[in-house]
């Protein structure tokens, strides 16, 4: 069966979405993609996006999200080891925290606001 016009738009910005953290986050930190500097909340953020989006394009299910989420808090955490490398990117374990947090929030929320929009169409 054929996705819908809406499912196509998600699955394409869920991966446009983890192309731009990924660059944002591998290029040297003279590079900016963004013209303005951003606090740490962006980690949260962005892995929360992302969290949101997959768990939306790949089917709003528990183990879905639970999947998303795990697999989005370790690429947040292989980042961080891969920007150690990166001439004036560091590790830090706060950065990796706040990916996984954003990841898990954005996974399991998309997944409480799905369950309960079908708890109340019932």
């Amino acid at each position: 069966m054929p996705a819908n016009p809406v499912q196509t738009l998600v699955r394409i910005l869920m991966v446009i979405a983890l192309a731009a953290v990924l660059l944002g986050s591998l290029l040297p930190s003279g590079i900016k993609p963004l013209p303005v500097d951003l606090p740490d909340q962006k980690h949260f953020l962005a892995y929360g996006l992302l969290g949101v989006l997959w768990t939306w394009g790949l089917g709003v299910r528990f183990r879905v999200a639970l999947a998303v989420a795990a697999a989005l808090a370790l690429v947040g955490f292989g980042v961080e080891l891969l920007q150690g490398v990166i001439p004036g990117r560091y590790f830090r374990w706060s950065d990796a925290g706040l990916n996984a947090l954003g990841a898990v929030s954005g996974a399991l929320g998309c997944w409480l606001v799905a369950a309960g929009w079908r708890w109340l169409r019932r």
